[in-house]
């Protein structure tokens, strides 16, 4: 799962090694761990500059140029070229996209009225099939663009 920096962290608590102290009793170290997800500002990218940004967090806006749903509508993909494979193209994939949850995440129109639309989107850019695409699990992560 993806989130935008510094809204999660990965908390890992437990005892360290042994020493003795000052008197010759053995003791135990505790040890706090905190680690922020990327806190590092996502870079600004064109869609097609998304082959060079692999694995960065990128903030990117495109104009939706097509809308398709997986076979099993477990995935909504909004794509910055008509040919959803077009090597320069990038996909914005949301998972379960159920009405409420693109509501949430400003998106409640028609899914086919999306093309033509402008959004801005946060988020790491993948690789999936050969295809260069942002998964988007969180709100704010998308924005439409007026």
């Amino acid at each position: 799962m993806e989130s935008a920096p510094g809204e999660e962290a990965q908390i890992d608590f437990g005892t360290g090694a042994p020493y003795l102290d000052s008197e010759g009793k053995k003791r135990r170290t505790h040890v706090l761990r905190v680690v922020l997800n990327e806190s590092v500002p996502p870079i600004a990218i064109q869609p097609e500059e998304a082959k060079d940004a692999v694995g960065k967090m990128v903030e990117v806006a495109i104009t939706i140029q097509s809308v398709r749903f997986s076979k099993l509508n477990e995935w909504l993909y909004l794509n910055s070229k008509t040919y959803f494979r077009d090597p320069k193209g990038l996909a914005i994939t949301i998972r379960f996209p159920t009405p409420e949850r693109l509501k949430a995440m400003g998106l409640d129109e028609e899914t086919k009225k999306l093309v033509g639309r402008k959004i801005r989107v946060t988020g790491k850019v993948t690789i999936y099939r050969d295809m260069y695409q942002i998964i988007v699990n969180q709100p704010n992560q998308i924005s439409l663009i007026p």
